[in-house]
């Protein structure tokens, strides 16, 4: 689930490598787009571990706001990677 909006996440996802926060596509492009609206702005209002401008929970690891540039994308993939190929496969036919 979303950290901040608490959605299911599906298949894509922004990881934090340092706490494992762990935020949607949606929640990511919002704070996104707001970072580089405030970039010349020094946003400082963390209170209870949160950025109270936008609901993300600060970084465990280091106490820091989490900073869009330094998540990861990340993609969940089936174990086997069985599934994977068939479906590769399913559609090389189809666009062949």
């Amino acid at each position: 689930m979303c950290d901040v909006c608490d959605t299911t996440l599906f298949n894509m996802h922004w990881v934090c490598q340092k706490c494992g926060f762990v935020v949607c596509l949606d929640c990511y492009k919002v704070k996104a787009q707001s970072s580089s609206d405030d970039e010349d702005e020094d946003i400082d209002g963390e209170k209870e571990g949160r950025d109270e401008q936008r609901q993300w929970l600060t970084c465990s690891a280091n106490r820091q706001p989490h900073d869009v540039d330094k998540l990861m994308l990340t993609q969940i993939i089936p174990a086997d990677g069985e599934s994977i190929q068939i479906i590769r496969k399913k559609y090389r036919k189809k666009l062949s």
